[in-house]
């Protein structure tokens, strides 16, 4: 077998997470958030968050949050406005179109109970930012309905559709699945067929996805029972094709973990659904993701198609997206899949792992991303971007005012830009409340590009990941390092142990012993908690 003979460390290029929002209160917890990066200049960025003010009666309203830099430094956006019976927005989802302009779209609610801050829907509505996120624009009320919820919405903004510039959303009206869209860059917005938004597409829907190919395509995916179906438009959302099933036969977290007020993982309180997350890639195929909870352990699995729908590869069932590096005892969960994907060719997906690597049994949360280099073919690793794992316990709001059951939202935010930079934005209890984090991940479209030698170590000029270090075998290989566990320590002290080869005398032969010690202390622990699994890169 090969010897390991180089090592590099990129830790340090991966920024320390950046703090999104700074709340004075514990009261004022920050949930459920969504992230969009501008398509025409990435280092505008926008997320939009549940913003509570009464956590233990679930009273809150949106906020909405913008960086000038990529994602590195935010700032608060000014308040969104609210019309004549509005007591709070819910349910946040962004999109950019063509021209800089970034779209909020949001569910509306009037006076609470007292059992519920948030009292009864009033219907789906847009607001409009022509500043990068920093102001907003009235709300426009594009649809009245108490059913109204779980919108989402997508921009399209690429070079060679002919629908440019148009902005979709689609939403549940109980189980209808309802459309909209706006071709004037958010003047007006029409259903289907020029009809009023609300177009019903389906009646079996469970929060819905937007996904747009690169040539305008429009794809609308969701969850029906144990079914993932689509709709699909080639006029910019003129007409759909009828309901079509992409996945069939997952287990949703809902029928895995019951709860007793409300589906939860079983040591924890907050609540969790099935949600589907789905993506075009750069050369048009179809990624899906949701979290899956066959064996009773939740897990992360995915399914594509090439062809536009037509066909589907693996499993009917589909296949974990990554290889699993959980604990077996099933003390471990993966929930909440974010994908994405760049026009350099990468796609991630980001997703919550509850239990953390080297305590699977401690109730705490990571953020982990999964990449691929090859459209979504295959995701050759995942790496954990948190600096540390936060607590789903601290300062969580009461969902719907039930001291049963807890809430730190059922998504979180990730996008990319061209390039292949990726920002997530997710929940984080660092600080002792409920507040929003982020980071930025370069995944590059070559593992091994630009070698410059320094002191007889290989460093790699472009890495296929900005962050976490790898191992770089004589074969040309790269086996990807976390920056933290198991994995790490052993590549730590295989580093120490070969600085230590350099030093004469006892000194030397003290650190290479503990070396060796630290190592095989390493290996033990992958061997009990494997939770990175690199695969071999692509030639």
């Amino acid at each position: 077998m090969a010897r390991m003979k180089r090592v590099y460390d990129l830790s340090e290029m991966l920024p320390d997470d950046a703090r999104v929002t700074t709340s004075a209160s514990p009261k004022y917890a920050r949930s459920e958030c969504c992230v969009a990066i501008d398509p025409a200049n990435p280092d505008h960025v926008v997320a939009a968050s549940k913003k509570f003010s009464e956590p233990s009666t679930y009273t809150f309203t949106l906020a909405t949050y913008w960086s000038a830099d990529g994602g590195q430094t935010w700032s608060d956006s000014a308040s969104l406005a609210f019309l004549p019976g509005w007591s709070g927005t819910t349910d946040p989802a962004l999109a950019w179109d063509d021209q800089g302009n970034v779209y909020l779209v949001a569910l509306p609610f009037g006076p609470g109970t007292p059992a519920d801050g948030t009292g009864p829907v009033i219907g789906l509505a847009v607001y409009r930012s022509t500043d990068g996120g920093r102001t907003w624009s009235p709300p426009l009320l594009i649809h009245t309905s108490y059913g109204d919820d779980k919108q989402w919405a997508a921009g399209d903004a690429g070079a060679a559709s002919p629908h440019r510039g148009n902005v979709y959303a689609a939403w549940d009206d109980v189980n209808h699945l309802c459309f909209a869209r706006t071709t004037d860059h958010g003047a007006t917005w029409k259903g289907a067929a020029n009809g009023p938004p609300g177009t019903i597409l389906a009646n079996d829907s469970f929060s819905p996805d937007v996904v747009i190919a690169p040539d305008g395509t429009l794809y609308l995916f969701w969850t029906a029972g144990n079914d993932i179906k689509f709709v699909k438009s080639t006029d910019g959302g003129g007409t759909f094709t009828a309901p079509a099933v992409a996945i069939s036969g997952i287990t949703t977290l809902t029928s895995a973990f019951p709860g007793t007020a409300s589906p939860h993982f079983p040591g924890s309180t907050f609540r969790i659904f099935t949600l589907v997350g789905a993506i075009a890639t750069r050369d048009g195929s179809l990624i899906v993701t949701w979290a899956d909870g066959r064996g009773g352990q939740s897990r992360i699995y995915y399914r594509r198609s090439t062809d536009g729908g037509v066909t589907w590869e693996g499993p009917a069932a589909g296949r974990p997206l990554v290889p699993s590096g959980l604990a077996s005892d099933s003390t471990q969960h993966e929930f909440h899949p974010q994908p994405a994907a760049s026009l350099n060719g990468t796609v991630a997906v980001a997703f919550y792992v509850l239990g953390p690597e080297g305590n699977p049994t401690q109730q705490l949360i990571d953020v982990d991303v999964a990449g691929s280099s090859n459209d979504g073919a295959s995701f050759e690793f995942r790496i954990t971007v948190t600096d540390q794992p936060w607590d789903p316990a601290i300062g969580a709001p009461l969902a719907h005012g039930n001291p049963l059951v807890t809430f730190i939202g059922e998504y979180f935010g990730l996008d990319c830009d061209a390039s292949g930079y990726y920002v997530p934005v997710w929940t984080d209890t660092r600080t002792g409340s409920q507040e929003l984090f982020s980071t930025r991940v370069l995944f590059g479209a070559h593992w091994d590009r630009g070698h410059k030698n320094v002191g007889g170590w290989n460093l790699i000029g472009q890495s296929r990941v900005d962050g976490p270090g790898a191992i770089l075998l004589p074969d040309g290989r790269i086996i990807l390092i976390p920056r933290r566990g198991p994995l790490r320590d052993v590549v730590d002290a295989m580093a120490t142990h070969e600085a230590a080869r350099h030093m004469k005398g006892q000194p030397g032969r003290k650190i290479r012993v503990a070396a060796i010690a630290a190592m095989k202390t390493g290996v033990k622990k992958m061997g009990q908690h494997r939770r990175v699994r690199p695969k071999r890169p692509p030639r």
